[in-house]
């Protein structure tokens, strides 16, 4: 059959001749089934024995079952030695339809190789300040152990920077590693004593690990960083606040209490701090005052709703109680992502 310029036939019967081949053999074969089951028209037809003598010798051993056997053998064979020159010549030509195209990818090969490298596109590295602003990205996600391989390597190429240990710090306190922050954070406000966060999460972290008189010591450091800046962040004064009424130094926690709302009278949670105080001192009626105020400015807290609906219980108003804690519960749903 005649080539294209591909190496491939544009005859369909080299492709055909197995299918008849086999078709061929089956026809054989079926030709013998129907000779065994006695249909006597089809078979005598296609063996050319008469009609009678089929029916009387139509069994294994007869005459019409040995004749059919007889060519069906020898169409057998021709179907045999026909597939196998086919089979040789299709080998043929897949080989040297494969050496064709192995000649083709082997050039390709070569012209990707020597082409000019300048034509390959470049990715420029990171800078330092993207690479912080992505482990920034994965803290904000709540994947700190993504960012934290990024912030150790920046880390070592500036030794001298007190960023990257106190990021790392402060996923190690997410973790609960108290100790590894506290390691980190005592390194940070030793290098730089002047590092007001620092102080403030070195406060935090002692706190989580028991070091409770260790822990008031920091923050009263970083309150008092924190009140010659401008402007003035509230947490500092906050987070001693509520260390101080959890100690029941309360008149003391009181201050700082009052000293962070006054920097930002919209945080609701000093608002509620302040009232966890005021309960604590036997002041119910001003503290349900700052758990309200603190419902207001955040609605989706949960801890002021069930403070409130302690007071309702216990002053015997059920049904505010009832309804208190019950909001109290859809807020915990909700913040658990139930």
């Amino acid at each position: 059959a005649p080539a294209d310029k591909r190496g491939s036939t544009n005859s369909a019967w080299p492709r055909l001749l197995p299918v008849v081949a086999r078709e061929s053999l089956a026809a054989g074969a079926l030709c013998v089934r129907l000779l065994v089951l006695g249909t006597d028209a089809v078979c005598a037809s296609v063996c050319g024995v008469p009609g009678g003598l089929f029916r009387q010798s139509a069994r294994p051993g007869g005459r019409a079952f040995q004749f059919a056997i007889r060519q069906w053998l020898v169409l057998a064979v021709w179907v045999i030695r026909i597939e196998s020159v086919y089979l040789k010549w299709l080998r043929i030509a897949s080989d040297r339809l494969n050496g064709q195209r192995r000649g083709t990818v082997s050039r390709n090969v070569a012209t990707l190789v020597d082409a000019p490298r300048a034509t390959k596109p470049k990715i420029k590295p990171l800078t330092p300040p993207d690479r912080f602003t992505l482990a920034m990205a994965y803290i904000g996600m709540g994947k700190g152990e993504w960012a934290r391989p990024e912030l150790t390597r920046l880390g070592g190429e500036s030794p001298k920077s007190p960023l990257f240990p106190y990021w790392l710090s402060r996923i190690d306190y997410d973790q609960r590693n108290y100790a590894a922050a506290i390691e980190r954070l005592r390194g940070v406000v030793k290098a730089n004593p002047e590092y007001t966060k620092a102080w403030e999460n070195l406060g935090l972290a002692l706190e989580g690990d028991g070091k409770l008189d260790e822990a008031i010591t920091s923050h009263r450091e970083a309150v008092r960083l924190n009140r010659a800046q401008k402007p003035q962040s509230a947490w500092p004064a906050l987070n001693l606040g509520t260390l101080l009424t959890k100690m029941d130094q309360l008149k003391e926690g009181e201050a700082m209490l009052r000293e962070a709302i006054g920097i930002e009278p919209k945080l609701g949670e000093a608002r509620y701090r302040l009232g966890v105080n005021l309960r604590k001192q036997k002041m119910d009626d001003v503290a349900m005052v700052e758990f309200q105020r603190a419902i207001d400015l955040d609605p989706n807290a949960p801890e002021p709703l069930y403070a409130l609906g302690q007071i309702y219980r216990e002053r015997g108003d059920v049904k505010a109680a009832e309804n208190a804690f019950a909001r109290f519960k859809e807020l915990k749903k909700v913040k658990r992502g139930e």
